[in-house]
């Protein structure tokens, strides 16, 4: 994971210096889905052009189960998006929309049970690989023009474990216009 992250930090510093970017980002993600067992986080380099939005992303979801059937669920994204961004008239909030193409890997639970125990049973696992359709709506609230907060559905579309997961948001760079 610190490998991912340095090449995320190494990848934005480069991208920074090129001139014809108008703007962009390094945004960290994070959710805790009680309801579903799930912490996820994740890191993404965004881009903005004429309205227009890139964005790499990679993403980890562990499922964080103490008393029910094991072993615990791991999931993992590496995406590549484009899409649309438009900022309100004071550049102070910012909805988008993305899609694109992305690796799905995953260590899941079979139906095959491995013991059987008093609290939950322990199953085998498989290990797979896939390609998806990701797809992120979102919204921003940009207090400065270095800095946004906000909210993003994310969901993965595959033939192997479809998921949606809200996260929030913070991001750093050149975000909005200076005023």
């Amino acid at each position: 994971m610190k490998t991912i992250y340095l090449l995320f930090l190494f990848l934005s510093l480069s991208l920074m210096q090129a001139q014809s970017i108008g703007k962009y980002s390094l945004s960290v993600k994070g959710t805790l889905d009680v309801i579903d067992d799930y912490y996820a986080e994740g890191i993404e380099l965004n881009l903005f052009r004429n309205k227009t939005l890139y964005s790499i992303g990679y993403y980890t979801e562990d499922e964080y189960v103490f008393f029910g059937d094991q072993p615990d669920e791991i999931y993992r994204q590496l995406n590549l998006l484009i899409g649309k961004y438009n900022d309100s008239k004071n550049q102070k909030f910012r909805f988008h929309y993305q899609a694109g193409i992305g690796l799905f890997w995953a260590t899941l639970r079979t139906d095959e049970i491995k013991h059987e125990i008093f609290l939950g049973n322990t199953y085998f696992t498989e290990t797979v690989r896939t390609v998806g359709v990701p797809l992120k709506i979102g919204g921003r609230y940009m207090p400065f023009s270095f800095m946004s907060i906000g909210i993003d559905i994310q969901a993965n579309l595959n033939s192997k474990r479809s998921n949606t997961r809200p996260m929030l948001s913070i991001e750093f760079g050149n975000i909005r216009s200076k005023k």
